[in-house]
């Protein structure tokens, strides 16, 4: 056997004896006989007296019965003839009488019908084959599974899940015949399925190809035996020949020059998996030049964009599993089935929950868990979430083994600290700590460590547990650990004063528990550069009118308090958010020189620094919510403060003028800060893209004040009692060319000044809510970038102004005194739209919703659009909508042409109607989904908004929604279904339209 194993590996081929080459028992022989394609069972005289070897062929039978053409099996006899072991005669029958005096009975019918099943194949007699000659039986056998090895499939494991619908997109059979050579990347984390798929593919696709290689695991196989080992692999696959190459390969450079020479002879089809280094391109594959046209190349990596170092044409990155694939995946492993038992649902969705779709995961704690009672799951699905799984870190580490030390730092922070946060905001933090962070970012991206989505960085739960694992071994003492972030671990230092100087990041949530904390506890952090003590709760909350409630949440978790005083605090902090400071001041001796983020929301503070002392490199002061709080400090040393958010300060009355030198001051956010009344010359913020006044309703001036009008504010105050607040005046704001988004909504604002709005030439979003302007004074036409207009409950605006083309957002709902829409029909460019018009009841008395409609897209415009939604009043479905049904959803059977005519989009309306008026409910949502016979999803929409008016009366919604892909698994019918959240309304009936492009008889609707 020796000499065989010898001899296989020579050619190249990857080959396990079973019983003296692997060393992990059972368990590992039967990995190996899963992985392999072609296994030799040696019977000798003795063999069936090893219950290992007859256990090994039970599961070799098993894989071959499972995957016949997968599978092949080869007996070679060497001491004992095949009748023998067919029928188990004189030694075997000597071993099976032992075996059942020890053994289950099962299990030994089992072996019996084992050996019976691979005697009866065809094989090898050494005695007949070469007359007892060893060494040319061996050398015909190895040349027979080379040329078998190279002509055909490779096994891909079983239980494959999800395969299908990831080579689907690749279209694979546009490589076949081709005169071009294409080249395939397969990306993802580590345990994500890329070798699975890249399998998958050549099994599919060696039949189309001159010569074929599948040289797997390349990063392990280069470092075991080097890059020459896998060039002569790759040489005698492409050759097909069973001896090896015949001129000995001495360097990488030499196999480089005969694999160019080789391949320009043929069309090959070559898969490399698992490349993690330069040189390995540059040794087996080099550039698309090698190849001759018809070619094709896979190669999957963890690192993105060594794939496009290399002119890789199309990389696909591999998606996790969804839920149900994860679930069937998971319970093939788990239950050997696909229905779990009742009592392990719950504890099954909580590992599905905690492994996020990653395949590794689902086979390997699936496969643990097997057979374990419901005690025993509970018990280690809480030591998982706890401590992670070995196997699964060690298979995701590699990819962070590879990172360089800032790399590292930046991957460990994210973690520990950042993950789900806004990709601008840690930026922020981050860029001060970690030279060029942007590119290490994308380096982390490319490794498939991290996401970004929504502008929001993302990491797998695994992911992330395999870099807070690697902070716990730093030390089991969490004072000596570099970053803290479980609540035991950092109340253990902040109560019990355990930290040290090896502490660099903390970060603790006191969202749902009392926290008081030793101000002395800080004073051992002397290194601390991340401090993040927040209210969880708070994150993302939205609130679009008024603090009243994030107010009282707040109430409900200002858990944090303070013993002793708080007399140090770190001065290498780069970011100190602490939501409820406790403290009315920062430690006097707190200068750090390289704080970039200063968040003290809601908390106690009086003053943040007196006279000039700032911090110079800071960029974002928050100081929401903090009642004691009547001035802003001294700006004069900030001077590069690009984010100042102040919103929900009531008490606050002095802006300190020093803000107009604020030259690189892009955001300002005052919103609900209602005893503000002056503010220093807006005018002079030129960088300015974002200002919110949203609530400022008694500001009265926004160009400046005389420090002596201080003193005139108690009087102002009073008379205010008598004649009410003075309209807020707009100034002219030409100066303000870089604003984007500028909320006034609720400030009381004069229509007579809202003309110097059409200045601004960068203007994206406007909210005008909540005035009592009668009509827009301006010609918003001007705006020609303007895509977001709010007038939400403009009670007494009767007009609306000429509108840019470029508008897709118009909520005008609850304008109650307005007279009549605008012309919509100039407005629609295409993108995604929607105008809402709700409770707006005057706007359509003399215009039929059909009318409407019928100015509203011209005929032939319908490829432009994407999406459209429209509300309005009124309680009847357009008689154009050729579908209709009462209640919240309807059945359509498709015509037999929809397949062959060209399905422009669908068209749904929907009636909403209230149902309890007197009830208030500030939260709305409205949703359609359409599905296939079978319950697919083919296309879906969800709008939603807080704090809105509530319906008063019977309301349409229309939307429009462009043909895609998903329409393929329509099949013959579809259902149509609306679903109505909040507010207090339902969805009374509805109607469907199919858009078709030579629909003749549709009206511009039809053709949204």
């Amino acid at each position: 056997m020796d000499h065989l194993f010898s001899d296989l590996q020579r050619k190249g081929i990857e080959a396990y004896g079973l019983n003296n080459q692997l060393n992990g028992g059972e368990g590992s022989s039967f990995e190996a006989i899963e992985r392999s394609r072609f296994i030799i069972v040696i019977f000798s005289h003795n063999y069936a007296s090893s219950t290992l070897c007859l256990k090994e062929l039970v599961k070799i039978v098993e894989c071959k019965e499972r995957e016949k053409d997968i599978y092949e099996v080869w007996p070679i006899f060497y001491d004992v003839k095949p009748a023998v072991v067919r029928n188990q005669r004189e030694s075997y029958e000597e071993a099976f009488v032992n075996h059942e005096m020890s053994n289950e009975k099962d299990e030994v019918i089992k072996w019996k019908r084992a050996l019976t099943f691979v005697g009866n194949y065809s094989g090898w007699d050494l005695q007949n084959t070469t007359n007892g000659y060893e060494s040319k039986f061996i050398d015909i056998i190895s040349k027979e599974v080379f040329n078998k090895l190279v002509d055909g499939p490779i096994p891909a494991g079983d239980n494959l899940v999800g395969l299908y619908a990831r080579t689907e997109q690749m279209n694979l059979f546009q490589f076949v015949e081709s005169d071009k050579v294409h080249t395939i990347g397969i990306c993802g984390v580590g345990g994500i399925g890329k070798t699975s798929i890249a399998k998958a593919i050549y099994n599919h696709m060696y039949k189309h190809f001159e010569a074929c290689s599948f040289c797997e695991d390349v990063k392990n196989v280069v470092n075991r035996n080097g890059l020459v080992h896998l060039q002569t692999k790759l040489l005698d696959d492409i050759m097909k020949d069973g001896d090896p190459t015949d001129q000995k390969i001495s360097s990488v450079g030499e196999g480089v020059r005969m694999i160019k020479s080789v391949m320009k002879g043929k069309k090959v089809f070559i898969v490399l998996d698992d490349v993690d280094d330069q040189n390995q391109f540059e040794a087996l594959a080099g550039n698309p030049g090698w190849f001759i046209p018809g070619s094709l190349l896979v190669v999957t990596s963890r690192d993105r964009q060594l794939l496009k170092a290399n002119q890789i044409e199309q990389v696909y990155e591999i998606d996790p599993l969804n839920y149900d694939e994860a679930r069937e995946l998971f319970n093939k492993y788990a239950f050997r089935n696909n229905h779990p038992q009742d009592e392990f649902f719950e504890c099954a969705n909580r590992i599905l929950k905690y492994v996020d779709g990653l395949p590794l995961a689902l086979k390997t704690i699936g496969s643990y868990l097997f057979n374990k009672t419901l005690h025993e799951w509970e018990h280690e699905i809480d030591n998982f979430q706890r401590n992670g799984h070995a196997l699964i870190h060690q298979v995701l580490r590699v990819s962070y083994d590879g990172l360089d030390a800032g790399q590292k730092n930046i991957f460990l922070d994210i973690a520990c600290f950042f993950k789900g946060e806004q990709k601008d905001y840690v930026l922020k933090i981050l860029d001060a700590c970690e030279a060029s962070f942007a590119t290490n970012l994308r380096v982390l991206v490319d490794k498939s460590l991290i996401s970004i989505s929504g502008d929001r960085i993302h990491m797998h739960n695994l992911v992330q547990e395999m870099g807070r694992q690697i902070i716990r071994e730093e030390s089991e003492k969490p004072g000596k650990r570099s970053r803290l972030w479980s609540p035991t671990d950092v109340l253990d230092v902040l109560k019990n004063d355990t930290g040290t100087e090896f502490v660099k990041g903390l970060a603790l949530d006191i969202s749902f528990s009392k926290v008081n904390i030793d101000g002395q506890s800080f004073i051992k952090l002397k290194n601390l550069r991340l401090l993040r003590i927040y209210i969880g709760a708070l994150s993302g909350f939205r609130d679009t009118n008024g603090i009243k409630c994030k107010s009282e949440l707040w109430k409900e978790t200002n858990v944090c308090t303070a013993s002793g005083k708080l007399e140090f605090l770190s001065n290498e902090l780069q970011l100190l958010c602490w939501h409820g400071y406790p403290f009315q001041h920062l430690p006097s001796s707190f200068c750090p020189e390289s704080l970039m983020v200063l968040d003290l929301s809601f908390s106690c503070i009086k003053q943040i620094w007196s006279g000039t002392k700032g911090f110079k490199e800071l960029t974002l002061l928050n100081l929401s919510h903090c009642n004691n709080l009547r001035k802003t400090p001294d700006f004069t040393e900030t001077p590069n403060l690009k984010e100042l958010i102040l919103d929900g300060c009531e008490n606050l009355v002095v802006i300190h003028p020093s803000i107009t030198t604020l030259k690189m001051l892009i955001m300002l956010s005052l919103k609900n800060c209602k005893n503000l009344k002056f503010f220093p010359n807006i005018t002079k913020l030129e960088p300015l893209e974002h200002l919110n006044l949203s609530g400022c309703s008694n500001l009265e001036n926004l160009v400046g004040y005389h420090p002596l009008w201080l003193s005139l504010f108690p009087l102002a105050s009073f008379l205010r009692k008598f004649y009410g607040p003075v309209p807020l005046m707009l100034p002219s704001l030409s100066t303000l060319g870089s604003l984007r988004v500028l909320n006034l909504s609720r400030c009381n604002l004069s229509g007579a000044s809202l003309s110097n709005l059409q200045s601004l030439c960068s203007l994206e979003e406007l909210d005008m809510s909540g005035n009592d302007f009668t009509s827009i004074n301006a010609n918003l036409s001007l705006l020609s970038r303007l895509s977001c207009l709010r007038l939400i409950g403009c009670k007494k605006l009767q007009t609306l102004p000429e509108l840019p083309s470029s508008i897709l957002n118009l909520d005008a709902q609850h304008c109650i005194s307005l007279q009549k829409l605008p012309k919509l029909s100039t407005m629609f460019n295409g993108g995604s739209a929607v105008f809402d018009f709700k409770n707006c009841p005057k706007a359509v008395e003399d215009q039929t919703v059909e009318s409407l409609l019928m100015v509203l897209l011209p005929q032939g415009r319908i490829d432009i659009f994407e999406e459209a939604n429209i509300f309005l009043p009124g309680s009847r479905i357009p008689r154009r909508f050729s579908y209709q049904s009462d209640g919240d959803a309807i059945t359509i059977e498709l015509p037999p042409h929809w397949r062959y005519k060209k399905l422009k989009g669908l068209a749904t309306c929907a009636v909403i109607i209230p149902e309890n008026i007197s009830s208030r409910s500030t939260y709305f949502e409205i949703s359609c989904s359409v599905k296939n016979l079978h319950g697919g999803l083919i296309g879906d929409t969800s709008l939603s908004a807080t704090d809105e008016p509530n319906i008063e009366s019977d309301q349409i919604w229309l939307w429009y929604k462009r043909s895609n892909p998903g329409w393929k698994k329509a099949y013959d019918q579809i259902m149509v279904s609306f679903t109505c959240v909040g507010m207090n309304c339902k969805v009374k009936k509805c109607g469907v339209r199919l858009v078709f492009e030579d629909d003749e008889e549709a009206s511009a609707m039809e053709e949204i």
